[in-house]
C-alpha cells in the first residue's frame, strides 16, 4: 500500500515540475517582450536627451536609470561606468553593461548586436550620427519586438504542452 502512495506522490511531483517548467519558460518569453518594450521607450528618451536637453551621456544615463527593472539597471551601470577613472570609452562601458544585461537564452544575438552597434556611435562628437543610430536601433528593436510577440503567443502554448507531456511520459514510464 505504501509504495502505491509513494508512486502517486512522486507522479504528482513530476507533473507539478513539468507544469512549473512550462510556466517558467512562458514567463521568460513574456519578460523578453517586456524588456524589449522598455528598451525601445528608453531609446526614445535617450534621443530626447541627446537632441533637446543636450545633457552629457553620464547624466542622460542617470535619468534613464529611473526606469524600472533590467533596463534601468543597465543605464545605472552605464552611468557608474562613466564616473570611473581613468575614464573608459563610452563603447566599452556600453558593451560591458550589455553583457551583464543580455542572457543568451532570453535574447538573440540580433538584439545584442543592434544595441552594441548603438554603443559604437554614442559618445562620438557628431550629434546627428548619434541621433540616427538611436533612431535606427529603436526601429530595429521595434521590428524584433513584433517577432518576439508572435513567438511568445506561439511558443507559450508549446512550452506548456511539451513540459506537461514530458512529465506525463516520465510518470508513465516509471509506473
Amino acid at each position: 500500500m505504501e509504495t502505491g502512495y509513494l508512486k502517486l506522490f512522486g507522479g504528482v511531483l513530476i507533473l507539478s515540475a513539468g507544469i512549473l517548467s512550462g510556466l517558467y519558460l512562458s514567463r521568460r518569453l513574456r519578460a523578453r517582450t517586456a524588456i524589449l518594450g522598455d528598451l525601445i521607450l528608453s531609446l526614445t528618451a535617450l534621443q530626447n536627451e541627446i537632441s533637446f536637453v543636450r545633457a552629457p551621456l553620464g547624466e542622460a544615463f542617470l535619468r534613464l536609470s529611473r526606469i524600472d527593472g533590467e533596463v534601468g539597471r543597465f543605464y545605472l551601470r552605464c552611468h557608474e561606468g562613466m564616473k570611473r577613472l581613468p575614464r573608459p570609452s563610452v563603447y566599452s562601458i556600453w558593451e560591458e553593461s550589455l553583457k551583464l544585461m543580455f542572457e543568451p537564452m532570453m535574447f538573440s544575438s540580433e538584439e545584442y548586436d543592434a544595441m552594441l552597434s548603438l554603443g559604437r556611435e554614442l559618445g562620438t562628437g557628431d550629434v546627428n550620427a548619434q541621433l540616427r543610430a538611436v533612431r535606427f536601433t529603436a526601429e530595429e528593436l521595434s521590428r524584433i519586438r513584433k517577432g518576439a510577440e508572435a513567438d511568445e503567443k506561439k511558443k507559450k502554448r508549446m512550452y506548456m504542452g511539451l513540459s506537461i507531456i514530458a512529465a506525463a511520459v516520465i510518470v508513465i514510464a516509471a509506473a
